[in-house]
């Protein structure tokens, strides 16, 4: 073991910890979503607390020298993906998720979903494939979301400019994904 691994340690688990703790927030954020849903969908309705968990199953991993390639691909690929769709929500949407009686919520929400995106790049040093499995489970989210539903609540009728734009963010995270894998 490196002596900058050692040191990277205690930070690693800092990190898992509070993605845990964003976890929990999340399901709570979606509690209403999820409790008026069937149980086979919960898995496509909480996107971010799913992708935060995934971000600290898979550190807490690298951590203990136990590398999960898999794991390593999807929770990269749903950190970027679900962090940085949160932020272009919440900036296209500006009027209703900034409005003075929401924008305390929603700048830190804001942050924090920056943040998991910020996670998901670093997360990239240590993809080594997968990267198609990540694509299909991205994939699979955005029919369900679109098609079936499962998308979070949003300020809109028009849901084709949000959908589009999930589309491309799954591409893009697939694309990041494999130049990681191929050490581009």
């Amino acid at each position: 073991m490196s002596i900058m691994r050692a040191f990277e340690r205690p930070w690693i688990w800092i990190i898992v910890a509070i993605n845990v703790a964003g976890a929990i927030y999340g399901f709570y954020w979606y509690e209403w979503q999820l409790l008026s849903s069937p149980i086979w969908q919960w898995v496509f309705i909480a996107d971010c607390p799913i992708s935060a968990t995934l971000m600290a199953l898979s550190l807490s991993a690298i951590a203990k020298g136990r590398e999960c390639p898999p794991l390593n691909a999807l929770a990269s690929c749903c950190s970027i993906k679900y962090g940085l769709w949160t932020c272009f929500v919440i900036l296209l949407y500006h009027g209703y998720f900034l409005s003075p009686e929401n924008r305390t919520l929603y700048m830190g929400m804001f942050v924090a979903h920056a943040l998991l995106a910020c996670e998901g790049l670093l997360l990239l040093k240590f993809v080594r494939g997968h990267c198609s499995l990540a694509l299909g489970w991205l994939l699979l989210n955005d029919i369900m979301d679109y098609l079936v539903g499962t998308h979070p609540y949003l300020p809109t009728e028009n849901l084709m400019p949000v959908a589009m734009l999930t589309f491309s963010l799954s591409l893009m995270a697939f694309v990041l994904c494999r130049k990681a894998a191929a050490g581009i």
